[in-house]
């Protein structure tokens, strides 16, 4: 089941049509439910609505329901009317009567006025206008539930049905705005292995295997090693995985991307499911958002990328200990004619899932990076936020600014700047990256370099509140609920990003 984040919330609040925030202002405290913030009705709703729904395909079913469900009723009320004129049963109970405050006011007019005041009309004539208002309004499937013309008087269940009605579906369309019904676009999954590993580089490019003298089947290509050899990160070659000219495509930031995707459409999935479709044209809208339309090359490209993921292997050493016969992708198969794919991962990162062992963040603040370098920090950044929350939170502390100082040699650990790490001084690279940051305001506020120690000192801008409702939900509430709960496991949406 999906977790909403506060901050995600919020982002509908921001959306939400006026005039269902003019209604809630109007009934606010006159109801238990109205007696709730707004951001808790949301809150609620979707998570009582949605929470199962992250699939572009399921999500628009539940848009596509709920407004059959709304025309439905509204044709109810449609029905209830003509009935009431067919009856007369206003005669009998006029609370119920769809023209109640008109019938009221002309009851209580004086007859020699009557005529001033409803312009010669019966009350049959008014009866005749309001219902044709009332079947104007339920024949247009956009007219809100709360905008119902009908005079009747209303139970408190049915004005809460009504707007509930009315929320949830307007929720469906801010998603439908902002993510095109894919919720996974959302968010920027990272597999706790790779995030802190070299194994996505910077800048596209190709390595030469005969220059780097590997040999075997599969070759190995170190990509990261420490100063001391105790750690390394080798990706294994299969000779399917080397081109004609005897290069190979090293994976970089649009790869980081897709794997992203592909972990937060796996992690929703059924848990009965071994290999899992999805199509390329949503992979597509996720790493590249602001196009709106696609080539074969395009789809292709995509397919080629996953495809490489599969052939690769990955071995980690640290010390004395291996850990190897990895693949980031088990499975592959894509079917060009429909232009779809069917993966599977690894058993190994399989374990990781169920270890809960799978970050997930808001993808706002990683679209507002432009530096390939910066996108690639951005996880590990991010985990500082997680670190500094559990250290003033344990304090009792509201925590202002903070400063951690990075080593050089930590930050190559990191990303993959070019040329393996190894070749030059990426200084540069890194100072790219830092003021990627710090001019987009994600995270950053400043830093300084001490270059005798090659030390780069960060300063991190405060936790925002909406960070902190975040952390403190997840690591108090929800911990509480479920016992279980690994700590490093993350809410599916939150935001590291400062407002200004």
């Amino acid at each position: 089941m999906i977790t909403f984040s506060h901050v995600f919330i919020e982002e509908l609040l921001k959306n939400i049509n006026p005039a269902l925030i003019q209604y809630y202002s109007e009934h606010e405290g006159q109801s238990k439910f109205f007696s709730q913030s707004l951001h808790e009705i949301v809150q609620n709703l979707v998570q009582s609505e949605l929470s199962g729904s992250a699939e572009r395909e399921e999500l628009k079913l539940v848009y596509a329901r709920k407004m059959k469900l709304r025309l439905q009723k509204k044709t109810r009320y449609l029905k209830k009317c003509s009935d009431m004129i067919d009856t007369k049963e206003y005669l009998s109970d006029s609370d119920k009567y769809f023209l109640r405050a008109t019938l009221i006011q002309y009851n209580m007019t004086p007859e020699d006025k009557r005529d001033l005041i409803f312009e010669g009309k019966s009350i049959q004539d008014k009866e005749q206008e309001k219902f044709l208002e009332i079947k104007t309004w339920a024949d247009n499937s956009d007219t809100l539930m709360i905008d119902y013309p009908g005079e009747e008087k209303l139970t408190s269940s049915t004005i809460i049905g009504n707007y509930k009605s009315d929320l949830i579906i307007d929720i469906c369309y801010i998603i439908k705005q902002l993510y095109d019904f894919d919720l996974n676009r959302a968010t920027y999954a990272v597999m706790e292995d790779f995030k802190n590993q070299p194994l996505f580089a910077a800048q596209p490019g190709r390595i030469s295997v005969s220059n780097l003298n590997l040999e075997g089947n599969p070759k190995e290509l170190i990509i990261y090693k420490s100063e001391d050899h105790n750690k390394k990160l080798v990706v294994t070659l299969p000779d399917k995985a080397i081109n004609e000219a005897g290069e190979f495509q090293i994976l970089d930031q649009t790869d980081n991307m897709i794997l992203s995707y592909l972990l937060s459409r796996w992690d929703n999935k059924s848990p009965s499911m071994n290999v899992y479709s999805i199509k390329i044209i949503d992979v597509l809208k996720y790493i590249k958002p602001k196009r709106k339309k696609f080539g074969t090359s395009d789809y292709d490209s995509v397919a080629a990328r996953i495809a490489r993921m599969y052939e690769i292997g990955i071995k980690g050493i640290d010390k004395k200990s291996v850990t190897e016969g990895m693949h980031i992708i088990s499975s592959f198969r894509y079917d060009k004619s429909t232009r779809i794919i069917t993966y599977a991962f690894d058993p190994f990162y399989m374990d990781k899932f169920h270890n809960l062992r799978i970050r997930k963040m808001s993808s706002k603040p990683l679209s507002e990076l432009t530096n390939n370098a910066a996108k690639i920090l951005y996880s590990s950044f991010m985990e500082q936020r997680h670190n500094a929350y559990k250290r003033f939170s344990e304090r009792g502390e509201n925590p202002d600014e903070y400063i951690i100082a990075l080593e050089y040699n930590y930050l190559l650990y990191w990303c993959n700047f070019g040329e393996l790490n190894k070749k030059r001084s990426y200084h540069e690279d890194i100072i790219e990256a830092l003021d990627d940051f710090k001019q987009h305001n994600v995270m950053v506020k400043d830093y300084v370099y001490l270059p005798t120690r090659k030390i780069y000192k960060i300063t991190f801008f405060p936790l925002s509140d909406d960070e902190i409702k975040d952390f403190d939900y997840y690591y108090n509430v929800k911990a509480s609920v479920d016992e279980t709960l690994d700590e490093e496991a993350q809410l599916n949406l939150f935001i590291p990003t400062i407002e200004e």
